[in-house]
């Protein structure tokens, strides 16, 4: 019979790590900068800040930010090319971004791996400090965030290794396990007020120099409205504010949420005018809530202690799974979850051709200069159902050589690595779509 592993929860997590989530332009860097302003306001000799309703401290060890990597991934492929050919040719790269989120994350878990390297046998009292790690990205898909949610797993594992080949076996059982805990903080700003934010940053094609550098988040809007139409919301009710689990903070809008995620999920939703507000008043109260009000109510230790006990659960199940799975069983999982990516593919891909036809319409409708003949709009929609039909080939093709990579091993283990690749080779694909369809509507331009 399957054991769980012996080291005791701890009272508090080894370390936080929150994604800081929503669609480009919806305000998550002006929030993160706010929240170390606030941390630094509060106690600016040793930056903790009370967690939980006081039953820790915390105190912020790593902010990462997309938008910065993207600049130095930027700047270093810059200098690989002539500098002189290269001005004005800055442009919006769903590759670069790929690479950029891949980068983020590396970052993400060599700053996790060095916050519980210090706190898993640390202070278990209530003056203990508990590392933060923030971390901005879009992340509208959920697998981009699970695989935030599968790191902290991993990192754990390896505490866990580590304390289970020290020389004193009964130190090890006694020590505490690591746990690292992930909130996700979701920026739901409507998509109107992201596409006005964005004009504002400027098209990098159109200035140079200081323009160009104020202009390095900007998004072609058709990216932004495909965002908006894929995100992945995982809230439990298709109408999250009819659902009872919304109990809104009383100051600036964060609400607690229920979520299909196995993470704790904070929503700062604004409407109308309340939404374009992005002077720094505005947004440091938006952070002094956060910190002040939703991380000291109940529902963020719920939350927190839910996730430590769903994580010991699912280590037990994984153990137990591997016992009973017989092959049969085995194979029939994998199948099952190359399907239903198939279909998820399916899906995304109609939503990128939805979002970019519907910028399309409106420009048609507004009678803009950039808006297509009605001939070239046309050989823009053919092009599109070719390119879709390559990028579902190109799917299959990836498939069955990740099928047969992973053929000769087949466990609980494999089964999510098989899902984990899966999700790499989906997000590559409909990038690479993005870019395709990206490059033929600079064609109509």
């Amino acid at each position: 019979m399957a054991q769980a592993p012996s080291s005791p929860l701890s009272p508090h997590p080894s370390a936080l790590l929150f994604l800081v989530t929503g669609i480009p332009a919806a305000g998550k860097s002006t929030f993160l900068a706010a929240a170390q302003r606030h941390v630094l306001q509060r106690d600016s000799i040793s930056g903790k800040v009370p967690l939980f309703g006081g039953r820790c401290h915390g105190r912020i060890c790593a902010v990462l930010e997309l938008d910065k990597v993207l600049a130095d991934l930027d700047a270093a492929t810059v200098r690989e090319k002539d500098t002189a050919a290269s001005a004005g040719e800055h442009k919006f790269s769903p590759r670069l971004w790929r690479r950029a989120t891949r980068r983020l994350l590396e970052l993400t878990q060599s700053a996790l791996r060095t916050c519980i390297a210090g706190t898993v046998n640390g202070d278990a009292t209530e003056n203990a400090v508990v590392p933060m790690v923030f971390v901005e990205d879009n992340m509208h898909y959920r697998s981009m965030r699970e695989r935030y949610y599968q790191v902290c797993r991993t990192l754990e594992r390896e505490e866990y290794s580590l304390q289970s080949s020290q020389k004193d076996p009964t130190a090890a059982g006694q020590s505490r396990q690591a746990l690292i805990v992930l909130f996700e903080l979701r920026f739901a700003t409507p998509l109107a007020v992201c596409l006005a934010r964005n004009a504002q940053r400027g098209n990098p094609r159109e200035g140079s120099g200081k323009e160009q550098a104020r202009a390095s988040a900007w998004v072609p809007p058709p990216v932004i409205c495909s965002m908006d139409a894929l995100f992945d919301h995982c809230y439990e009710t298709a109408d999250p504010a009819d659902h009872a689990a919304w109990a809104p903070c009383h100051w600036n809008e964060w609400q607690w949420t229920a979520t299909t995620q196995p993470w704790g999920l904070l929503v700062h939703a604004t409407q109308g005018a309340e939404a374009d507000e992005m002077c720094p008043t505005a947004m440091s109260e938006t952070a002094a809530c956060f910190f002040d009000v939703a991380l000291q109510r109940p529902e963020a230790w719920d939350a927190c202690q839910e996730q430590c006990r769903n994580i010991a659960r699912s280590r037990l199940q994984r153990l137990r799974d591997d016992e009973q799975m017989d092959e049969t069983t085995r194979l029939r999982r994998a199948a099952e979850t190359v399907e239903s990516y198939t279909h998820q593919l399916d899906l995304q891909l109609r939503g990128v051709v939805h979002a970019f036809l519907r910028q399309q319409n409106q420009q048609k409708a507004y009678g803009t200069d950039a808006a297509p003949t009605p001939q070239r709009a046309a050989l823009f929609r053919r092009r599109i159902v070719v390119a879709k039909k390559e990028a579902t080939q190109q799917f299959k093709v990836q498939l069955r050589q990740l099928n047969t990579a992973k053929h000769e091993r087949i466990d609980t283990i494999t089964i999510d690595l098989l899902g984990s690749g899966i999700d790499d080779i989906q997000e590559s694909v409909v990038q690479q779509f993005q870019q395709h369809l990206l490059d033929l509507w600079r064609e109509l331009e």
